[in-house]
């Protein structure tokens, strides 16, 4: 027997079965997540949702629904703009500082050799965190951005896994440029007016092309391993594994959400410095909704209350 549940967002009603009862719901009108205990009440506050991973499901991820995730991902965005700017700021001044850092001697260089390892990786999972928070309707605070320190480990392992693997997958495609590169460089040693023959154009222009389709490859493989791994919680590898899970199953989507979140975040650079702090969060967003709709927020099944019964309606 199924009844209905009306969006605490934006009034919209719609169907709730017995199946679905007490887990995460979609607006099928706005897009925003809520949840209904009890089928046959009204959905709980928002902010009675559990924050991630406290007991999201491990199991296999889904498909990516691009429309939706754009739509959730804008709604996200505009709904909790105060918030998602906010740690945006904090989040690009670490990177500012970060980066001011690597200009003193010495410990520039330690900094430009741990960060990467530690600091930088941290704070894009709080990130997510935070961001994943507020789609999920649980406060997020400036706070979450630290707040994955305690999975430090595991981020120092998914970025040495992410190196280990971008390094191997490059390598033939800089062979193969380096075939036609080396030899002219050599040339122009001796002739800087040398120019390159036809052959080495032609597999220099391979070695290029083979590069940047393995560095886009890449990049969306690894598009959904920070959410992976905030809102899984079950270690670096199986973030891996969901992150190209995901990507495997949805690379048109994939795609299409990496590259509006990037030129989103690109715009906020080339318009003005500081608009990457406005900017920023619209990737963090659509990569959560992406995310969510492959990977619902699914709670602990309740047993459904039973309906009305005639001596009750009586």
């Amino acid at each position: 027997m199924s009844t209905t549940a009306i969006c605490p967002h934006c009034g919209n009603v719609q169907e709730v079965t017995p199946q679905t009862a007490g887990r995460a719901l979609a607006c099928t009108s706005c897009g925003a997540i809520f949840r209904s205990d009890n089928p046959y009440a009204t959905p709980v506050s928002l902010k009675e949702m559990p924050a991630p991973g406290a007991t999201g499901a491990r199991g296999a991820p889904g498909t990516v629904n691009f429309d939706q995730a754009l739509s959730r991902g804008f709604n996200l965005y505009t709904g909790n703009f105060g918030a998602l700017v906010l740690v945006s700021l904090v989040f690009c001044s670490v990177q500012f500082g970060l980066a001011i850092a690597q200009q003193i001697p010495i410990l520039g260089v330690l900094v430009a050799l741990v960060a990467p390892f530690t600091l930088t990786p941290v704070v894009n999972a709080g990130f997510a965190l935070a961001t994943l928070r507020l789609y999920d309707g649980a406060p997020a605070k400036v706070d979450h951005l630290f707040a994955e320190f305690r999975m430090l480990g595991e981020l120092a392992m998914l970025v040495l896994v992410q190196v280990g693997i971008w390094m191997a997958a490059v390598i033939p495609s800089l062979v193969i440029a380096g075939v036609a590169i080396v030899p002219w460089v050599i040339r122009m040693d001796k002739n800087p007016n040398a120019t390159p023959e036809i052959w080495q154009m032609a597999v220099g222009g391979v070695g290029v092309l083979l590069f940047l389709v393995t560095a886009t490859v890449l990049t969306m493989g690894f598009f959904w391993s920070y959410v992976a791994l905030v809102d899984r919680r079950a270690g670096f590898w199986d973030a891996v594994r969901t992150s190209w899970t995901i990507t495997r199953q949805s690379p048109g989507a994939t795609f299409g959400l990496l590259l509006i979140g990037g030129l989103a975040g690109s715009l906020g650079l080339i318009v003005c410095l500081v608009g990457i702090i406005f900017t920023l969060p619209v990737y963090y967003a659509l990569t959560v909704a992406g995310y969510r709709t492959a990977a619902p927020a699914v709670e602990p099944a309740t047993e459904p209350a039973a309906p009305p019964t005639a001596a009750l309606l009586g």
